[in-house]
């Protein structure tokens, strides 16, 4: 998927011609929805600070946010309305809200929100309707609710005049791939807090409709962003007149956290004692984030579609995933190995043993760590003979995707402290065993990937964000393809089990 040349220069041509039509449209019941949860946060404030305050403000506020990105109707199922309706009819009796002082406004939210999800219209799929109507050309609709991209596609196919526009993510936008028309969701504000207000300062279109409700404020400001978009050119796209706006109601989104602890925690993961590990947070396309081990010797898969042949899948440092990039992880259980599977399917009926004596100095070297300490058993080490033993080895020796040493006098000397000196030859031989068929399983998986993606449609991979599939040879586990969106370099210890795992942020 390499730029090409025509690409490029039609988007500097469009840096000068595009223009940015800005619609405000009125839907009282959505309207009263808003005002009724506004009143209930001012009221509720940090004065009911319990989790079923907590967890109703979250449900309500959420499904209000997907109405402002979802061109769909409001019973639609992927919107989640009835799902919220019956959440908060859940929290609603519960001792905590039905009997304070902001219950009645509680129960206004519901009702309003019984309103909502009976009805089967939608202003924002009709304006698009209209906009496709008098438009010409290849038209693309953005949207932040990008895990809806399908549902909002299938919509779009039971009309005429969109059945052929693209659904596609914001991120799709840093390609220089160009269209002639884009409907964008949202105030251009949002799209400027999450640093993709791009949309707008490097247009990929010669028409740009922005479509919001009259009760959103739009704080964003053509004369702070808009800079020079071309080179030999100070021309700047054409900012249509806004239409006429009634009352603002302010409900701020609810930012995904930036805590890598708090992402750990959201794995879900409960695990006994285990090998901590410094990571850094990944976050994906359309909410979700991973964790991945902040050394250079850890790896993942990603996929590039810009590459061709066999640097489409690539296999690289974790350290190296950057904005942009396809991150490829397993989703389809708390499982997140993609290479084990496959390495004890090359060890065949000696997987079990071979794992078990694995198993078996790990976690005696783990046990030491965790009553000493890195520090102290790494110079035990030393004293057995191994020259290159150190805080930072050891807690590598310990982690899952370690093996064994390249040199074996220095694994025998491990063994030794470990009270393995008997069985150091022998374990040395079935760790070498383990570490060919991770290789091997390695460069098979690799293999089954790039004979996958060949078969991949990688302009849907490039609008939407995000694919999953499986493997046809290993049925029993899917995998997924998700575009980088930010890396958090901060570092921070977690159990080894919660790294490359799939994480919900919503």
């Amino acid at each position: 998927m390499i730029a090409r040349l025509t690409d490029v220069n039609r988007v500097y041509e469009l840096a000068g011609q595009a223009r940015i039509h800005r619609y405000r449209i009125a839907y009282q019941p959505l309207r009263d929805y808003a005002r009724s949860l506004r009143r209930l946060m001012r009221a509720v404030g940090d004065q009911y600070d319990s989790l079923a305050w907590r967890e109703f403000v979250r449900r309500a506020r959420g499904y209000y946010h997907r109405c402002l990105a979802l061109p769909l109707p409001f019973h639609h199922e992927a919107l989640g309305g009835r799902a919220t309706l019956a959440a908060l009819q859940e929290a609603f009796e519960s001792p905590e809200i039905r009997y304070s002082t902001p219950a009645d406004m509680a129960l206004e939210v519901i009702q309003h929100l019984e309103d909502l999800v009976a009805r089967r219209d939608n202003p924002l799929l009709e304006k698009i309707l209209e906009i496709a109507e008098r438009e010409q050309g290849d038209i693309a609709l953005v949207t932040s609710e990008t895990k809806m991209q399908d549902s909002i596609a299938e919509e779009l196919r039971r009309y005429q005049q969109t059945s052929e526009i693209r659904v596609v993510s914001p991120e799709r936008l840093r390609d220089p791939t160009a269209f002639d028309v884009l409907c964008v969701l949202g105030t251009a504000s949002w799209y400027e807090l999450r640093e993709q207000d791009y949309i707008f300062t490097a247009p990929r279109a010669r028409e740009i409709h922005l479509l919001r409700y009259t009760f959103q404020r739009d704080s964003w400001e053509e004369d702070r962003s808009f800079t020079r978009l071309s080179r030999g050119s100070r021309e700047k796209p054409q900012l249509l007149p806004d239409e006429p706006q009634e009352e603002y109601v302010e409900i701020e989104p609810e930012l995904p956290s930036r805590s890598v602890v708090e992402i750990a925690r959201r794995s879900g993961t409960d695990e006994r004692y285990e090998q901590e590990v410094p990571a850094f947070a990944v976050y994906l396309e359309g909410e979700r984030a991973t964790l991945l081990e902040d050394d250079d010797n850890a790896r993942v898969f990603i996929i590039d579609p810009r590459e061709e042949g066999d640097e489409r899948v690539q296999r690289i440092p974790s350290t190296s995933v950057e904005p942009g990039t396809f991150l490829l992880l397993r989703i389809d259980s708390k499982e997140r190995d993609y290479i084990l599977p496959v390495a004890n399917e090359l060890l065949g009926s000696d997987a079990e043993v071979l794992r078990q004596a694995q198993r078996r100095w790990k976690e005696k070297l783990r046990e030491r760590i965790k009553v000493y300490g890195h520090t102290w058993v790494a110079e035990r080490i030393k004293e057995s003979g191994c020259e290159i033993s150190t805080p930072t080895n050891v807690r590598n020796w310990a982690s899952e995707r370690f093996i064994r040493h390249n040199d074996k006098q220095h694994f025998v000397s491990v063994m030794r402290y470990l009270g393995f000196g008997p069985e150091a030859d022998e374990l040395w031989e079935m760790m070498t065993r383990i570490r060919h068929a991770h290789q091997e399983a390695g460069h098979k998986l690799r293999k089954m990937l790039l004979q996958h993606v060949a078969s991949m449609d990688l302009s849907a991979l490039l609008d939407k964000g995000y694919m999953e599939f499986n493997l046809p040879e290993y049925q029993d586990f899917r995998m997924g393809a998700f575009r980088v969106i930010e890396v958090d370099r901060r570092s921070e210890e977690v159990p080894e089990a919660q790294i490359g795992r799939l994480i919900d942020l919503e």
